[in-house]
């Protein structure tokens, strides 16, 4: 399957959207860089922390959003 055909399914920008502008697509959170993935479009929502086997999960702020991630 190629990014361009599948690219309107997901929402690879690295900020929290809107509910409307996600609805019916797959919001991407990466702990990892954006390998792959073609030059010029985003790679999604990245943490700048991703603790491993935090079973309360974390916290961090993505722009004026805090978000909570559960990851257990």
């Amino acid at each position: 399957m190629h990014v361009e055909s599948t690219q309107g399914r997901w929402f690879l920008e690295n900020r929290i959207p809107e509910l409307g502008e996600v609805r019916g697509k797959i919001v991407l959170f990466s702990r990892f860089g954006g390998f792959g993935w073609p030059t010029g479009i985003g790679v999604g929502i990245h943490p700048p922390i991703w603790p491993n086997n935090e079973q309360a999960g974390f916290e961090f702020w993505c722009e004026d959003t805090l978000v909570r991630v559960q990851d257990w």
